[in-house]
C-alpha cells in the first residue's frame, strides 16, 4: 500500500514538476529564438557542471540514510552540502574576471540557481526517505510555477537570457523558502542549517562515513555530468549558438520523454534499497516488474518521436526550430536505453555498488567526450546526438550486467546457506 501511495504521489510531483520545468524551457526559447535560448543552454551546461561539487554525490544517500532512519549522517550530509555549495560559489564569482564580459552576469546568475537549487533539493530528497511525498510536491511545484511566471514577465520585457536565469534564481530562492518553512514547522532537526550560532562542524565519524559513501558518488556525477551535459559545452567550441538553441531544443523533448522512468524510480527506490538488504528476492521481483513497464514503454515512445517528432517541434517550439527534427530523430534512440537505464542505475546504489557505478560513469564520460571531439567538427549538432545514443547505450549495458551478476550472486549465497542449514 505503501509503494502504491508513493507511486502516486510520485507521478503527481514529478508529472507537475517534469511538466512546468519543460513548460519553462519552452517558454523561454519561444520568446528568446534560438539563438538567445543557445546562450541560455550554455550557460546552463556549465552551472549543471560546477554543480556536481555542490551536490557532492548525496542524492540518492540522503533520500537512502533517511529512509534506512540514519538520521546523524544525513544532518552531515546537509552541512557538507552547504559549505560545498557556498565554496564552488564563490570560486565562480572569482573566475568571472576571465571569462567573455558578455557572458558575465548569465554565469554568475546560473551559479547562484544552481546553488539555492542544490540546497532545495536537499530537503525534497529527505522528503522522499520520509516518504512525505506532498512535502516535496509542495515545494517543486511553487518553484517551478514561480520560474514560469517570472520568464513570462521578465523575459517578455527584456527578451535576453539573463532573464530567464533571473527567474531561476528567484523562484529557487522561493523554493528554499517553502522547504525551511515545513522544517521548522515539523521541527525536523535532522535538516537543521548551521545558522549564525550553531556549530558548522561534523563529527569525524559522521563525516569519515558520508565521505565513504559519496566520494565514489562524486566520481560518479562528474562523469554523468560529463556524459549527459558536456555535449552543450562542446558544441559551443565548434558550431553557432543558433545551433545550440536547436540541439537543446530536441534534447529538451526527449529529457521530457524520461518522466516515466523517473517517477516509476523515484517511487520505488527507497523500497528497492530496504529490500536489497533485508530482502534481496523481494527486490529482484520489484526489479522485474519496473523493467516489465519500461520496456515497452521506450519502445512505443522511440518509434513515436521518429514518427512525428518533426510535427511535435512545430507545435511547441514554432517554425524557429524546425531543423532541430533530425536531431530529435536521432535523440529518440537514447530512449531505449534510458528508459532501463533509470532502473539498473538506481539498482547499483540500492545494492551498495557505488564504487562500481563511478566506475562506469568514467568510463561512459571518456567515451562521451572522445565521441563528441570527434563527430561534433564532421557532422555538427548531429555528431552530439548520435555520441548520446551511444553512451547511453554503453551505461545501461555495463550497468545491466552488473545488476544481473549481483542478483545471481545473492541468489546462489541464499541458496548454499538454505542447503548448509
Amino acid at each position: 500500500m505503501g509503494i502504491r501511495r508513493n507511486l502516486a504521489l510520485q507521478s503527481l510531483t514529478h508529472t507537475l514538476s517534469r511538466g512546468m520545468g519543460f513548460l519553462f524551457f519552452l517558454v523561454l526559447a519561444r520568446l528568446l529564438g534560438a539563438e538567445h535560448f543557445g546562450r541560455f543552454s550554455f550557460a546552463l551546461g556549465v552551472g549543471a557542471l560546477l554543480s556536481i561539487f555542490m551536490e557532492f554525490g548525496l542524492e540518492p544517500l540522503i533520500i537512502k540514510w533517511t529512509a534506512r532512519g540514519r538520521h546523524t549522517l544525513v544532518a552531515a550530509a546537509v552541512r557538507l552540502r552547504l559549505i560545498s555549495s557556498a565554496g564552488i560559489l564563490v570560486l565562480l564569482l572569482a573566475a568571472l574576471p576571465f571569462v567573455p564580459r558578455a557572458d558575465t552576469l548569465l554565469l554568475a546568475l546560473m551559479g547562484l540557481f544552481f546553488a539555492l537549487q542544490t540546497l532545495m533539493q536537499t530537503h525534497s530528497f529527505a522528503f522522499q526517505g520520509m516518504e512525505k511525498m506532498e512535502w516535496e510536491l509542495g515545494v517543486s511545484g511553487l518553484q517551478k510555477a514561480g520560474a514560469i511566471a517570472l520568464a513570462l514577465l521578465l523575459v517578455t520585457l527584456r527578451p535576453a537570457p539573463e532573464m530567464g536565469a533571473l527567474s531561476l534564481v528567484v523562484s529557487a530562492l522561493a523554493g528554499l523558502a517553502a522547504a525551511r518553512w515545513i522544517v521548522r514547522r515539523r521541527r525536523l532537526a535532522v535538516l537543521d542549517f548551521p545558522l549564525p550560532g550553531k556549530s558548522w562542524t561534523i563529527p569525524g565519524a559522521d563525516l569519515k562515513a558520508v565521505l565513504r559513501e559519496s566520494l565514489p558518488l562524486v566520481v560518479m556525477a562528474v562523469g554523468w555530468s560529463i556524459y549527459f551535459k558536456i555535449d552543450v559545452v562542446l558544441l559551443k567550441l565548434f558550431v553557432e549558438d543558433r545551433d545550440i538553441g536547436l540541439y537543446s531544443s530536441a534534447y529538451k523533448l526527449l529529457e521530457g520523454m524520461t518522466i516515466f522512468p523517473s517517477i516509476l524510480l523515484a517511487a520505488i527506490f527507497p523500497a528497492l534499497s530496504r529490500r536489497a538488504v533485508a530482502d534481496p528476492a523481494r527486490a529482484r521481483r520489484l526489479f522485474r516488474q519496473a523493467l516489465i513497464l519500461l520496456l515497452p514503454a521506450a519502445a512505443l515512445l522511440a518509434l513515436a518521436l521518429r514518427q512525428w517528432g518533426g510535427r511535435l517541434i512545430l507545435a511547441l517550439f514554432g517554425p524557429d526550430y524546425l531543423e532541430a527534427a533530425p536531431l530529435l530523430a536521432i535523440l529518440a534512440l537514447a530512449l531505449l536505453a534510458l528508459f532501463p537505464g533509470y532502473l539498473v542505475t538506481k539498482s547499483l546504489l540500492a545494492y551498495d555498488r557505488n564504487l562500481l557505478f563511478a566506475g562506469i560513469t568514467l568510463a561512459a564520460a571518456g567515451l562521451n567526450v572522445g565521441l563528441n571531439l570527434v563527430l561534433i567538427p564532421r557532422l555538427g549538432a548531429a555528431g552530439a546526438a548520435w555520441a548520446t545514443v551511444a553512451t547511453e547505450s554503453f551505461v545501461t549495458l555495463a550497468c545491466g550486467i552488473a545488476v544481473q551478476v549481483i542478483q545471481t550472486s545473492n541468489r546462489t549465497s541464499v541458496t548454499a546457506g538454505r542447503a548448509a542449514g
